[in-house]
């Protein structure tokens, strides 16, 4: 009989030898170096390289003269920055080229490109650089310094809010150059326990936005869970509060609040009765909510 053979219809495709691998890799990068080439395929290559995967330093190396050269396009150096930061994960590979890696990461923060001084800031701080905290609140105190628009600058700080952070967003809430750089200092400030009285205040101030209300009511959700749940009641009972805050605060009480409390508010209740009889639709559906979570 003959033997049935083996399927091999699962089984994992075999990888290419080290050597190879490191043949393909040195060739797509002498592509991407190649000046006389196009942008488009020297782009292309890079984006294929496998940096560091072949155990050496040179194709990295490469890649970072790539990133630093203010003469190679833009669209080049944006990859080399993609390529790189992905190389950065295999540690032990990367780790002979992670400090030239971060040299070059703070000279291209200040290129007069601002695509690539935004790719390059948010790599830094993302990675917590001193460098790059030192610039975002430089720029945030002095525009004429600043190397991002306010709020992405603000943005980046919010992966390690601290002290200088929290201040630098206080003072955009308080003078914002534009609603966009409000609302990110607002987010970064959602993680400062000191804020609470702030977003309380913006929470209960009619004459701003809904959204920054209820990118306050999160915020306030988040540092004093117990003074939404206060606010939220108190906004509910007023009649000529804003629709949109009015479902946020029915939201906040049907999550979060607490049942035998709010079972027994007499006054409550019957605001949320009345209510989901007759309110805006959004409303109406909140309260009903509301109403199927206490037993109503």
């Amino acid at each position: 009989m003959n033997k049935k053979r083996k399927s091999t219809k699962n089984s994992k495709p075999s990888r290419k030898p080290k050597s190879q691998a490191t043949k393909s890799d040195r060739g797509l990068m002498s592509i991407a170096t190649d000046g006389k080439k196009g942008a488009k395929e020297r782009v292309a290559a890079l984006e294929e390289v496998s940096l560091g995967a072949s155990g050496n330093d040179k194709n990295m190396l490469s890649a970072l003269r790539i990133l630093g050269d203010e003469n190679e396009p833009v669209k080049l150096r944006l990859a080399a920055i993609q390529a790189l930061q992905t190389a950065s994960f295999r540690v032990v590979d990367f780790a002979p080229v992670r400090g030239q890696y971060m040299a070059t990461l703070r000279k291209v923060a200040k290129d007069p490109d601002p695509e690539l001084r935004e790719s390059a800031l948010g790599v830094l701080a993302r990675r917590k650089d001193g460098f790059a905290q030192k610039k975002l609140l430089e720029g945030l105190h002095d525009p004429e310094k600043a190397l991002l628009p306010p709020e992405k600058a603000l943005q980046f700080l919010s992966y390690d809010p601290h002290a200088e952070a929290y201040q630098a967003a206080r003072e955009i809430v308080r003078r914002p150059p534009n609603d966009e750089a409000k609302r990110e200092a607002l987010r970064l400030l959602s993680a400062d326990a000191k804020a609470s009285p702030m977003f309380e205040k913006i929470l209960r101030d009619k004459s701003e936005s809904p959204e920054i209300r209820q990118l306050s009511a999160s915020a306030l959700h988040s540092i004093n869970p117990d003074k939404l749940q206060e606010h939220a009641r108190e906004i509910l009972l007023d009649t000529s509060e804003h629709d949109d805050i009015q479902a946020t605060s029915l939201a906040a009480l049907t999550n979060f609040g607490d049942a035998e409390a709010v079972a027994n508010d007499k006054a409550l209740m019957k605001r949320v009765d009345h209510l989901s009889a007759k309110a805006p639709a959004k409303v109406k559906q909140s309260a009903r909510q509301f109403l199927s979570r206490y037993g109503r």
